[in-house]
């Protein structure tokens, strides 16, 4: 798989859902399911526990985006180029 573009907001107000358009290709064939991922990163690092349902509770800041594709059924990650697991997406501005 390839990730041949996206498009995610740059900025929204918190306590709104986002929706992230991913547009991948399939470079080859396979037996296997493969399921798409989309994470938001804190400002710290860490995986926000809301993902993408951008909760009222989450604070004004920027946040990281990665995407990626992982094997359905043992949620084994495809690897990226470089050798990473997800694919950084850029950042999003949250703001109150």
């Amino acid at each position: 798989m390839t990730l041949t573009g996206f498009d995610v907001p740059a900025c929204l107000p918190v306590g709104q859902s986002m929706t992230a358009t991913l547009v991948w290709q399939a470079v080859g064939e396979t037996d296997q399911d493969y399921k798409a991922f989309v994470h938001l990163f804190a400002p710290d690092g860490q995986l926000d526990a809301h993902t993408l349902d951008l909760g009222s509770d989450l604070p004004a800041s920027e946040y990281r985006l990665a995407a990626g594709m992982h094997v359905l059924g043992s949620g084994q990650r495809l690897s990226a180029s470089g050798g990473a697991d997800s694919i950084d997406l850029g950042s999003v501005q949250l703001s109150k």
